[in-house]
């Protein structure tokens, strides 16, 4: 999923010369359009503080309302941050960032209000706000009264806001698409987990949304039960048994997208260290007469003689 974050998509357009398979996958499967990325993808893991506000001890229904304000929270300003990074590469100037609605999807108007608004910097306050009250109430040792109005989401607002906006930075319209990655589901707890899936599968939302759990840690009845129709509400893809088909160079899928991965992430530190002239891949395959500098016959000689004098001494 990491490859669909913006950063990632963004290296991978930057560099098609060093990862042309991959580019021209990402090409096919509409990714790219006009070498240029078509998704503003952020990725956020599910395992941080979410169970914990369980811990609280609240109802089940303010529980999942927490839980949902704390999700949105981090959902918008992730967006509006890779925005603002795509865009100009400051992740935190937000004043040049406008998620403006379309007002084609119903219920955008009350996202909006809940959110933050439209402006970036509007978003990134209200989200911030959100985030630190919640983690005060998991840090602090004070009991909390529920009956006293403890603010939540009774929905994702985030995923309906989403669905009716155009991503402006700095007056112009920007043609990427938000994609929402949520990966360790497997870390929520029961209630949450059955509450998130209820909101991804709904069909009148256009945000593209992806979710992954780890398939061994529920049966397969629990992972799709209650979730809808498969090839209607949702597609279930197997990765690992679809990575391990070999391709035609005798290569399985996953070690070759690995691969591209490897030398993505590798980039930077190649080009700090020799100038970027190999790839991660390229040293890993260096021939081993090439990688000790001179010749193995050459090398064992010189043991052998050092050996027999270190033996004499």
């Amino acid at each position: 999923m990491r490859l669909f974050a913006a950063d990632s998509l963004t290296q991978v357009a930057d560099r098609r010369d060093d990862f042309p398979d991959l580019a021209n996958r990402l090409k096919d499967v509409g990714t790219f359009r006009n070498s240029r990325p078509a998704v503003l993808g952020v990725m956020l893991s599910l395992d941080r503080d979410y169970r914990s506000i369980l811990d609280l001890g609240a109802p089940s229904e303010v529980a999942n309302r927490l839980f949902f304000r704390l999700l949105d929270s981090r959902i918008m300003l992730a967006v509006v941050r890779a925005a603002a990074a795509v865009f100009g590469g400051n992740a935190t100037d937000l004043a040049r960032v406008e998620l403006r609605r379309r007002r084609q999807v119903d219920g955008s108007d009350e996202a909006a209000h809940r959110l933050g608004g439209e402006s970036g910097a509007g978003i990134s306050e209200a989200s911030l706000s959100a985030e630190r009250q919640i983690l005060e109430m998991l840090d602090s040792l004070l009991p909390v009264d529920w009956h006293s109005g403890v603010p939540g989401h009774a929905d994702l607002y985030s995923l309906r806001l989403l669905s009716d906006v155009e991503i402006i930075v700095a007056g112009v319209s920007v043609d990427m698409r938000p994609l929402i990655l949520l990966d360790d589901g497997h870390e929520l707890p029961r209630m949450q987990r059955d509450a998130l899936l209820k909101r991804l599968v709904v069909r009148d939302l256009a945000v593209s949304r992806w979710y992954s759990e780890r398939f061994e840690a529920l049966s397969p009845e629990e992972i799709l039960q209650s979730i809808g129709i498969q090839g209607r509400d949702y597609e279930l893809l197997e990765l690992e048994r679809r990575a391990a088909e070999l391709t035609g160079r005798g290569r399985s899928r996953f070690e070759r997208l690995m691969m591209d991965i490897g030398n993505l992430r590798a980039v930077r530190s190649l080009e700090r260290y020799e100038g970027g002239d190999h790839s991660f891949t390229d040293l890993l395959e260096t021939d081993d007469d090439d990688l000790l500098g001179s010749p193995e016959s050459e090398i064992l000689r010189k043991l052998a003689t050092d050996t027999r004098r270190l033996a004499d001494s």
